[in-house]
């Protein structure tokens, strides 16, 4: 499907808008310039455009080029922000099965996620995307990036360090923001991004792990899944 038919889930887009309030941004302006409204936000799940997403990471460029946004973004959001993906990872009985749904269900999050869980002989590596204008932009893939890491504490209630991040944008100027969140091997110039963790990091349990309730949530998962392949086809 063409990108500019592709969309998100509202629900993590007003989030998003929530955490720049809390840094300071002009919520009125960078709506404007990205051609959204605060009615886009009434319904949670809702459908937003991935163009007007995009238009919301240029406009945050232009007024705070350099500063690590997507990092920032993705380092301070938590599993419940992603809704009922998020739930069914909450309730998932292992860090593996949570992110095996994340890859299962990513296109209720967002139709242009084509996220991986890639079996390798010491770690695993989440592949989290590489379109060509995320790349150019730089902070979606921050924010894929920290968000996977900063799920990985939250579920696991464990400082969990990958043994790697790969990047698939030429290193910037100050990376020492990354280096702070990560706290491993920066990789830049990739042609993907992703995270490798230590499989034995992915074998840990979930804190809040309950595999009958997540079962329950799997099946309003597929139907929402369902009804999001219909619709595109």
């Amino acid at each position: 499907m063409p990108q500019q038919h592709l969309t998100i889930l509202g629900r993590t887009l007003a989030v998003m808008y929530d955490q720049l309030d809390q840094l300071g941004f002009d919520r009125a302006e960078t709506l404007r310039e990205a051609a959204l409204s605060e009615s886009d936000f009434e319904n949670p799940d809702a459908r937003i455009p991935v163009r007007k997403v995009m238009n919301t990471w240029r406009a945050l460029s232009r007024r705070a080029p350099g500063r690590p946004l997507g990092l920032i973004l993705g380092s301070t959001a938590s599993s419940r922000a992603l809704g009922l993906v998020g739930y069914t990872m909450h309730y998932s009985d292992s860090l593996r099965r949570a992110f095996q749904r994340f890859v299962r269900y990513s296109h209720i999050l967002a139709e242009v996620l084509e996220p991986e869980l890639r079996v390798g002989a010491e770690a695993e590596r989440l592949i989290l995307g590489s379109e060509p204008e995320a790349i150019a932009l730089r902070h979606p893939v921050d924010l894929r990036l920290a968000l996977g890491v900063a799920l990985a504490r939250e579920l696991t209630g464990k400082e969990v360090v990958p043994l790697e991040v790969c990047f698939a944008y030429a290193e910037p100027p100050d990376t020492s923001e990354h280096g702070r969140f990560f706290r491993c091997p920066l990789r830049f110039g990739w042609t993907e991004s992703g995270v490798a963790f230590r499989r034995s990091d992915l074998d840990l349990p979930v804190l809040q792990g309950d595999e009958t309730l997540t079962g329950y949530l799997e099946q309003l998962a597929e139907g929402i899944l369902k009804s999001r392949r219909e619709a595109r086809t």
